[in-house]
């Protein structure tokens, strides 16, 4: 069950609730003496969707702190889920490349069942 507890309070891999939904997974302090830092676990509005979210500093004040595997799971599921928006990026440049390289796959393709066809014998390609 989750529960509200103040920013100050969370520990590194926390995963945590901001008022407007989305969730922001604790990471470590980049200066000891400075605050806590966290990432972009799932954005809800009016935080953006990326696959490549920065660290930002906590804010002061209360947070809900998700330790309920029902709670995680119901973001993990959501479309704002930074693996899933990660993965959908990557297949979208991964096809994007790869555009080329399909066409060039087929008219090589072409080319070698042209090839294969114009090295039968006459009388074979009457019946093909």
């Amino acid at each position: 069950m989750s529960r509200q507890i103040e920013a100050t309070e969370l520990r590194h891999r926390d995963i945590f609730e901001m008022p407007n939904g989305s969730v922001y997974m604790v990471e470590a302090q980049a200066d000891p003496t400075g605050p806590l830092q966290a990432r972009l676990w799932c954005a809800h509005p009016p935080d953006s969707s990326t696959a490549h979210p920065p660290l930002i500093d906590l804010p002061d004040g209360p947070v809900r702190l998700l330790v309920d595997r029902h709670d995680t799971g119901l973001h993990v599921r959501h479309d704002g889920y930074v693996k899933q928006v990660f993965v959908a990026e990557m297949n979208r440049r991964h096809q994007d490349q790869m555009t080329g390289v399909y066409a060039t796959m087929k008219r090589t393709a072409e080319a070698d069942r042209k090839q294969a066809n114009d090295r039968k014998p006459w009388w074979k390609k009457l019946f093909a």
